[in-house]
């Protein structure tokens, strides 16, 4: 197993007890351009899958939340 696997596995448990109970969650993580691309997840992959699509089409539509600085930027 890799060590982002690990690290993502190690979150994940973390971010499950934290939720309340019932609230499904998606952890992705990736190389600032190409590269891989990781997630894990308490939910089903197909319903992972259809929530990824709704997500697109929402954010790409301009019908969901607007983008927020939080403060943190890719590496330059």
């Amino acid at each position: 197993m890799n060590d982002i696997r690990e690290r993502l596995q190690e979150t994940a448990r973390l971010i499950s007890v934290s939720l309340p109970p019932n609230t499904g969650f998606i952890l992705m993580a990736f190389d600032f351009g190409p590269g891989r691309l990781e997630y894990i997840s308490n939910a089903e992959r197909a319903d992972v899958v259809k929530l990824m699509r709704e997500f697109i089409d929402k954010t790409e539509g301009g019908k969901w939340m607007k983008h927020c600085d939080d403060g943190l930027k890719p590496p330059s």
